[in-house]
């Protein structure tokens, strides 16, 4: 039986086998394009080898992705010329990712086709470009890209043009406007644009640009890191956003540039994350400032610790903060960038002038946020000034307080706890989150009973104290939890 058993196991093998490349070849060539098209490019290609039939299927693939680095170049510039001169029919996603050096022309012939052939989605990142480097004019006029990521090594050459008719999102990095010309004719050519990001871009040669697009609904601009020794003030661009349908803003920087919002009272979302200044912190803080009078309909604020303590620093402005009458979530978060010499994790003093402003022109807040903890000077200030005159939203709105990565001695700990407790009359929970390496473990119990046990203007707090849940977690959470709490009020 034994002897029979073998042979008959590996028949079975093999007609199984069979079977499965027969029905492979069975599907429709739409199946197998489909299939195909999950393969990285140069594996989709690799099929037709495989029969006559798998000769030219490849060449229906709707998406390609060229990726130049960390190849041999010969044969990647070959197998892109290829692969675009075989194939037929529209492309549907298209990314190019290469180092130009001296093949200018080559790039230019690739992006033309990928035009022709209506490109939906299309990416296109060049480094080492040799020379200013000139994209051919039906790019700036293509009508079929919807999605559009450009990142290139040379500065941004004015075409005589611009319109991009069905382009929906927009990502710029790393971009140098060589002039005011070239910045607005890209930025207002785009109709029907509703997302945009500015990541790294170049503006030193552009003193003002504006950003007028009827249907955006989100913007994001991400700073170049400066050095305060070289940055000059005249350098500086002033950047106007007409914000209509705008929803929301995030910028990250070190306000090297001036940004005015107008006409934003969509705005439900907005983000402000500061990176270091030194000697221009001054300058950084009226920048803030004016950046804040334009968003001050906004819903949702973020703010960076750096960016309280810079506004802190400038007290002048501070009479002159504008009113946030439909502020309804309030998060301090500190900066998120690591490794940058003289970065520390600075929790929010409770006590800061800045911070006792803001609560105090947002009267309809609901929920306060503090993402790193919160701390009390120990330099004998007087804590029961803090939070005076106490800000209206603590006497009428404020629901909700949580503290995440909350490290303090148990005296300054108590502290903060009594001050929150004793001056918001309608706070429904107040969570801290307490780092694991703040208390021993046997005094965990005593500090919880504690605050518990501390006096409170609200008859129907609920008091959790757990450990530091991660940032996604917490972020949850909190979402969850206020909007829960704000449809039962």
């Amino acid at each position: 039986m034994g002897k029979i058993s073998g042979p008959k196991r590996m028949k079975t093998s093999e007609k199984q086998d069979v079977n499965s490349e027969r029905s492979l070849s069975e599907l429709p060539d739409v199946i197998l394009q489909h299939i195909l098209s999950l393969l990285p490019t140069k594996d989709a290609v690799r099929t037709s080898v495989l029969s006559k039939r798998w000769e030219y299927l490849w060449t229906s693939v709707s998406s390609f992705v060229f990726n130049g680095y960390k190849v041999n170049r010969t044969h990647f510039m070959e197998f892109v010329d290829r692969a675009l001169a075989l194939h037929e029919g529209s492309i549907q996603c298209c990314s190019i990712m290469s180092d130009v050096l001296g093949d200018a022309d080559r790039f230019r012939r690739w992006i033309t086709v990928a035009v022709r052939r209506n490109v939906i989605v299309f990416s296109i990142r060049l480094t080492n470009c040799r020379k200013v480097f000139e994209f051919p004019h039906c790019f700036f006029t293509c009508a079929s890209v919807q999605k559009l990521y450009l990142s290139i090594s040379s500065p941004l050459k004015r075409p005589h043009s611009i319109c991009f008719s069905s382009l929906k999102s927009l990502h710029l990095a790393d971009i140098t406007f060589s002039d005011d010309q070239s910045a607005q004719k890209l930025l207002s050519g785009c109709p029907v644009l509703e997302e945009m990001c500015l990541m790294k871009c170049s503006w030193v040669k552009v003193k003002r640009v504006i950003i007028h697009c009827p249907r955006l609904y989100s913007l994001t601009i991400t700073e170049k890191e400066i050095d305060d020794d070289l940055y000059n003030l005249s350098d500086s661009c002033k950047v106007m956003i007409f914000g209509t349908c705008l929803k929301r803003f995030k910028y990250s920087g070190a306000f090297s540039n001036e940004y005015c919002l107008y006409d934003s009272s969509s705005l439900d979302k907005v983000q402000i994350q500061m990176d270091h200044r030194g000697q221009g912190s001054k300058i950084a803080a009226y920048c803030l400032f004016e950046l804040l009078r334009g968003v001050f309909n906004v819903k949702e604020l973020v703010l960076s610790n750096k960016a309280i303590q810079v506004l802190n620093d400038a007290a002048e402005i501070l009479a002159f903060m504008p009113l946030f009458n439909n502020l309804s979530i309030l998060t301090l978060k500190s900066e998120e960038r690591v490794g940058y010499i003289g970065y520390m994790m600075k929790q929010v003093n409770l006590g800061c002038k800045a911070l006792l402003k803001i609560l105090q022109n947002s009267p309809c807040l609901g929920a306060l946020r503090f993402c790193q903890g919160v701390e009390l000077s120990a330099d004998g200030e007087n804590h029961e000034l803090i939070l005076d005159p106490v800000p209206p939203c603590f006497l009428s709105h404020l629901k909700r307080i949580e503290i995440y990565q909350h490290y303090a001695t148990k005296k300054l700990h108590r502290q903060m706890m009594e001050i929150l407790l004793s001056r918001a009359v309608f706070l429904d929970k107040l969570m801290v989150c307490y780092s694991e390496c703040t208390w021993k473990a046997e005094e965990l119990e005593k500090v919880h009973k504690e605050l518990l046990g501390l006096p409170r203007a609200s008859e129907v707090v609920e008091i959790k104290f757990t450990p530091d849940l991660t940032e996604n977690q917490y972020e949850d959470t909190f979402s969850c939890s206020f909007c829960s709490s704000s449809r039962k009020g």
